[in-house]
């Protein structure tokens, strides 16, 4: 099976800007990042920081990596594997929380959900990061050359508008339903014998 250029640009634009906006994110707002990384527990405190700083330094490497397209497909595969790679780290992340029953901790995504906040973990932050790995390692897929006209281009924008808003649109949702399930279970405990 070959892909059709088209995808690869789309997916790795979109990749690109997903890791830019989480990182810048995690920068602007580092000291949360900290906080969020130790409440994950998953690390002795003396590695919150380094582990941070490494996590913005992967996430930044990788933006570029994925923007590099525009220029050379040299990179796509390799950028593909190692995105993949991190976000499978983060899905045994949040699953491991998740199984600890921890789930009123933020996912640290870097994403803003509801009022400017990042999202609670949900089994739904699973099913996204492994849709969006699965979605990275398509572009290890061999690409058929072709020359790429204005028309092409304005495809690949009017994609990469839908893929947004869906992405969004996603984030969203899992944010209300995180919300919503939190306040049932406000609800549950006040209720007499609940």
């Amino acid at each position: 099976m070959q892909l059709d250029p088209l995808i690869v640009l789309v997916i790795s634009i979109g990749f690109g800007v997903l890791f830019l906006s989480t990182t810048s994110h995690k920068i602007r707002e580092f000291a949360q990042f900290r906080v969020i990384l130790a409440d994950y527990q998953l690390l002795p405190d003396v590695l919150i920081t380094p582990c941070a700083c490494t996590v913005v330094v992967i996430e930044l490497a990788l933006t570029a990596c994925w923007f590099s397209v525009l220029w050379t497909p040299l990179l796509v595969a390799p950028t593909a594997v190692l995105s993949a790679a991190l976000l499978t780290l983060y899905f045994v992340a949040v699953g491991i929380n998740l199984a600890r029953g921890r789930v009123h901790i933020s996912c640290g995504c870097g994403i803003p959900g509801a009022n400017n906040a990042d999202q609670p973990l949900s089994s739904g932050i699973l099913v996204r990061n492994s849709v969006l790995a699965l979605l990275a390692l398509v572009c290890v897929l061999p690409v058929i050359e072709r020359n790429l006209y204005w028309f092409d281009y304005v495809a690949v924008a009017t994609a990469l508008l839908i893929a947004s808003i869906l992405y969004a649109a996603t984030s969203q949702l899992l944010s209300n339903s995180a919300a919503m399930a939190a306040w049932r279970q406000t609800v549950n405990e006040a209720e007499p014998g609940g």
